[in-house]
């Protein structure tokens, strides 16, 4: 009886982190990554954030030529431009994107930071993704 509970106790705290594992969330990438390689799994997902202000007129677009068949953008999840979670309109809020690894590979996440009907970037973001 003593053996079983022990085997018991021992599977649930393997199970346990085993699921908080899978709950800690996606890889965050920042300003902070620029210009790095990151190695992450297949069913891994990237969330991409970069601080910004769009009501300036300046906002992060994606400029890669990301291999969707190893990188999959996905949609995106919540509101932004300074008027989410009480902050005032105007305020700095932060541009995110989302991609989940299906596949081996290596492909690059590129993005400018400028308005649109401007042909200078003011600030570029890249990131090179090697998925295992």
């Amino acid at each position: 009886m003593m053996k079983l509970r022990k085997e018991l106790v021992g599977f649930l705290l393997l199970f346990g982190l085993l699921f908080l594992a899978g709950c800690l969330g996606p890889i965050l990438l920042t300003e902070a990554d620029n210009g790095t390689l990151e190695a992450i799994d297949v069913g891994d997902v990237i969330l991409v954030r970069l601080s910004g202000n769009p009501s300036t007129g300046y906002e992060w677009q994606r400029t890669d030529t990301l291999l969707e068949s190893i990188l999959e953008p996905l949609p995106e999840e919540g509101c932004c431009g300074g008027s989410c979670g009480g902050d005032p309109i105007g305020s700095p809020s932060p541009s995110e994107f989302r991609f989940k690894a299906i596949s081996s590979g290596t492909t690059r996440i590129e993005f400018v930071y400028q308005r649109p009907w401007e042909e200078e970037p003011v600030d570029t973001f890249s990131v090179i993704i090697y998925v295992r």
